[in-house]
């Protein structure tokens, strides 16, 4: 049966997956929620582990010992252009060294970066209707990176 990672479960995006992957307990029996906070109460598949994303790889390893996943969905970003394009990267490349560190990495079939929609600039107001997957990422100079 396969397990998932959520990380910064207290979040919009990752409280609601934590919530989806709950619904189906049965296909997803074990769901590590990553947050420095735990917001409220989850059912029994549901497992909090306190992390904070911004710490070093080796502060991170720590608090990875017992995580594991084959699937991860990355959810962690920041309030500003400037802090996500600055900061994302590092945080994904710590998290990623971490589970590295720890074997974890062994596990992984496969890592969902769920801010797919900010590439293609939802947050900066009106999108192309309807978006497709094939639709080029924005990358011109007036619009914000985001990792």
């Amino acid at each position: 049966m396969p397990s998932t990672i959520v990380t910064t479960a207290t979040g919009i995006l990752g409280r609601e997956m934590v919530h989806e992957l709950d619904q189906h307990a049965s296909q997803w029996p074990i769901v590590h929620e990553l947050s420095r906070s735990k917001k409220e109460d989850y059912p029994f598949n549901v497992l909090y582990n306190h992390i904070d994303l911004t710490l070093s790889v080796d502060q991170m390893t720590n608090s990875l010992k017992i995580v594991q996943g084959e699937y991860i969905f990355f959810a962690a970003h920041l309030d500003t252009e400037k802090k996500n394009y600055d900061v994302n990267r590092q945080i994904l490349s710590n998290f990623l060294e971490a589970l590295i560190k720890t074997g974890a990495v062994t596990e992984v079939k496969h890592i969902i970066l769920v801010i797919r929609a900010k590439q293609h600039g939802v947050h900066l107001g009106a999108s192309k209707d309807p978006m497709i997957e094939l639709d080029l990422w924005l990358n011109s100079l007036d619009r914000p990176l985001n990792f």
